[in-house]
């Protein structure tokens, strides 16, 4: 059995259902939740192969769960394709208590491999270059998946200029201050890694003012173009609906 957890849908959904895809012609029987589902339902499941989306110190209690049961856990980072700092990143998304009791660590590339292998070079057996599903449906056989909805946005909004943002460290959706009260609480935060998230905050701010700026200037010199805002899942997109108005 695969089992499989996800957290946003809407960014995971395809990607894991490709896995499944793949997993059933090889025989095996799959199962996709969110993690609350599987958490409540534990004693309920066949015993399997876990795939988590992330290795953090939040995932802990439930990686040693599913250990616990009988199950063995493999975790594909769902943010491993872009990263703040190179030696950040296996630092801030995989702790040594994770690592551990992990069966496997699959990773995006060769520099994530190597990121992951200069912090727990110990583990190098658990290190699995697999690429991830996500860019498998980008691009390649399975792009098809997307074609009409390609043919569609082009379609209705011709000429495009996009902008991304990830700014939920100031923006985020449940109010100001979530972004550093949230993450500190979730992960029981010492005071030095409180003050690295402040500093986060204030440098995703001079960001965020910047992107609310820019806005309304590329509207006036790209007057041909549909300016297409794509917010992240973590923000309150409410500042950008009153800057679209126009």
């Amino acid at each position: 059995w695969l089992i499989i957890t996800i957290e946003i849908s809407h960014r995971e959904l395809l990607a894991k259902l490709l896995i499944c895809l793949e997993a059933n012609k090889r025989g095996w029987g799959c199962i996709i939740a969110s993690r609350q589902a599987i958490c409540a339902n534990f004693k309920k499941l066949p015993k399997g192969l876990f795939l988590v989306k992330s290795a953090l110190k939040i995932d802990e209690p439930y990686i040693a769960e599913a250990v616990r049961h009988g199950h063995k856990v493999f975790c594909l980072d769902e943010e491993g394709l872009v990263r703040r700092q190179i030696d950040d990143f296996a630092g801030r998304r995989i702790t040594l208590t994770n690592m551990q009791r992990l069966s496997g660590y699959f990773v995006w590339g060769e520099d994530m491999e190597q990121i992951v292998f200069k912090r727990y070079n110990e583990f190098k057996q658990k290190l699995i270059n697999t690429g991830h599903p996500r860019i498998d449906i980008w691009t390649g056989k399975h792009n098809y998946v997307f074609e009409n909805q390609i043919m569609q946005i082009k379609q209705k909004y011709k000429n495009i200029i996009l902008v991304i943002t990830t700014l939920g460290r100031y923006n985020h959706y449940l109010g100001k201050g979530m972004g550093i009260k949230l993450p500190a609480k979730l992960n029981k935060l010492n005071q030095d890694e409180i003050k690295l998230l402040v500093d986060s905050e204030k440098y995703t701010k001079q960001i965020y003012e910047s992107f609310i700026k820019l806005v309304p200037i590329l509207s006036e010199k790209f007057s041909n173009n549909s300016i297409i805002i794509r917010v992240h899942p973590a923000e309150n997109d409410k500042p950008w609906l009153e800057i679209a108005n126009d």
